[in-house]
């Protein structure tokens, strides 16, 4: 008998709720009709009680195919375990729903079809309503009054946008990937040059200015012609030497295995001084002596790509290093006092710039930071920091 009454109890609640809206609907009859939402309510089981306001527009369904069906009935199957139902649970402001997102089911004059959408995007708002009526001092459940706001648009861009930016970072990897595997074969390709061409020309033409040597030895003093064009030879093919042993450096400095960062990078500035005319000032302050050597090498080809370029494309007079340590990194800048360019267009600039480009990823793949400072007619700076 207790059960029958609370039964006949919550039935009698639920018809007086449809009553009062009734009466709500004709006083509210415009509001709920011109509605950009879908305004529902349901009966303390969670079956629909009333559905209005742009249902049929979003949906394509009409109000009287979800009359007394569960809200779930609604939602779109894949959402559907999002819904624990639990009437308790959602009376009281503070136990209101506010902002959960759900999907509701569409169906052939739903306005997203044309979307080829089988849903659309929803944001709930909704809250408990309570019996306020009679003497008793405890306020019974009858149902929850809800709006159900169409984000469909929204989640549109907000997934389309997703998947740029996640096809933009796709892409970002892949071209750091072949960065790195540019880095790779242009170090490998420098190794081959120093060992399997340089020191092998170099050896040759030893050779040679040895046989040239002997020649002159072997001429005899009236033969001067000779022994001036013989001189002459040697003089050049020791010229071509020095040459091929200053590329051999700067392809591979054996200064930079065997003596450090420092000194490799000292020599570099002389080399570019001595053979450029431009004037390079360098200045070192607590680098440690001895740093990983992938590292290091990052840090020297870093320095020699910006010298190279500002040799090479800045019209500058000047160039200062600076490469200092400090606790667990390596700083190093190089700024001349060329040209410059526009720092925003410096991945389009077609001087350098696939040299910019491998010097930041340089820095990237042994775990620093790189920048750069330009600007028309006010040189170029540029800053790598190495963890070590």
């Amino acid at each position: 008998m207790g059960n029958r009454s609370s039964v006949t109890d919550e039935g009698l609640a639920t018809s007086d709720l449809v009553k009062k809206l009734k009466l709500s609907e004709e006083k509210y009859r415009a509001f709920v009709e011109f509605s950009p939402s879908i305004i529902y309510l349901l009966d303390p089981r969670g079956n629909f009680i009333f559905l209005g306001g742009a249902l049929e527009r979003l949906t394509g369904f009409t109000p009287s195919e979800f009359e007394g069906r569960p809200f779930s009935s609604l939602v779109w199957e894949g959402d559907r375990r999002k819904i624990r139902w639990s009437p308790p649970e959602t009376v009281g402001g503070s136990q209101s729903i506010r902002g959960r997102e759900l999907r509701f089911r569409i169906k052939e004059g739903g306005e997203y079809k044309t979307f080829e959408l089988w849903y659309l995007y929803v944001q709930l708002h909704s809250f408990g309503l309570q019996d306020c009526t009679g003497s008793s001092t405890t306020k019974d459940f009858i149902g929850i009054y809800g709006i159900a706001m169409d984000i469909t648009e929204r989640k549109l861009r907000h997934d389309s946008l997703k998947r740029s930016n996640e096809k933009l970072l796709r892409d970002q990897d892949r071209r750091k990937a072949l960065c790195m595997r540019l880095i790779e074969w242009v170090e490998r390709e420098r190794q081959h040059m120093v060992t399997d061409v340089c020191e092998q020309l170099a050896e040759s033409l030893t050779g040679l200015k040895m046989e040239l040597e002997d020649l002159v030895r072997r001429l005899k003093p009236a033969q001067f012609e000779l022994r001036e064009v013989a001189g002459s030879t040697i003089r050049r093919t020791a010229k071509i030497m020095g040459e091929i042993k200053e590329r051999a450096h700067m392809l591979r400095p054996r200064m930079l295995d065997t003596l450090g960062i420092v000194p490799a990078i000292k020599g570099l500035a002389e080399e570019t001084a001595r053979n450029s005319g431009l004037e390079v000032l360098l200045f070192t302050k607590d680098v440690p002596r001895i740093i990983p050597p992938d590292k290091e090498l990052a840090l020297y080809r870093i320095a020699q790509e910006a010298i190279a370029n500002a040799v090479k494309h800045a019209n500058a007079t000047k160039v200062f290093i600076n490469l200092i340590g400090a606790e667990d990194r390596v700083l190093l800048s190089i700024e001349d006092d060329g040209d410059g360019f526009e720092e925003d267009k410096w991945s389009e600039n077609e001087k350098g710039a696939l040299g910019l480009l491998l010097m930041q990823e340089r820095a990237i793949h042994v775990g620093g930071r790189f920048s750069l400072d330009s600007g028309r007619g006010r040189g170029t700076q540029i800053w790598a920091e190495i963890p070590i």
